[in-house]
């Protein structure tokens, strides 16, 4: 995934992110939404294109921040993309519809995550993931952007680091 950063905007790997939708639907081999061409964009105006990943497996956690338990999850796959070492796997976080933006930046920014953090506002990226109706809720993406696994709930870390492994 790239960061590509606007004129005149400060650099950072964590900031909020507002989901910009990009175009008209694409499919990919199995008929499904084309996950990769989801577009973030940041409040500083920096745009975080799922598409642009250097092959590195992709961890996509859609979350409340009302619910401990999502925070919690996404401090563990924090941790566990630190264990497994710089490229071996990336992660953003994305908060569903209806949280509000200045909220979701004062806890964001209270746990010091280092992974980019989106706002869904119209629900656009939970619709292109298949719903979200339950946080956390985590999907692993292949290089290619091929869902490989998707969670609803606690994730098992020992058995999602296995899979990040042999992608």
């Amino acid at each position: 995934m790239t960061v590509r950063r606007g004129p005149g905007r400060l650099a950072g790997l964590l900031g909020l992110c507002l989901l910009v939708a990009t175009g008209p639907a694409c499919t990919d081999r199995t008929g499904g939404t084309d996950l990769s061409r989801i577009r973030l964009m940041t409040l500083d105006g920096e745009s975080l294109v799922l598409g642009d990943r250097q092959d590195a497996p992709l961890l996509v956690v859609f979350f409340a921040i009302n619910n401990p338990l999502a925070l919690t999850e996404l401090d563990h796959l924090q941790a566990l993309a630190e264990q497994l070492g710089p490229g071996a796997v990336e992660l953003v976080a994305i908060a569903l519809s209806g949280e509000r933006p200045e909220l979701v930046r004062t806890i964001v920014h209270g746990r010091r995550y280092l992974f980019p953090v989106a706002m869904d506002p119209e629900g656009t990226a939970a619709t292109a993931f298949g719903g979200i109706t339950v946080t956390p809720t985590v999907f692993l993406l292949s290089g290619n952007g091929r869902i490989e696994a998707r969670q609803d709930g606690t994730t098992d870390l020992r058995s999602l680091s296995a899979r990040i492994q042999k992608l």
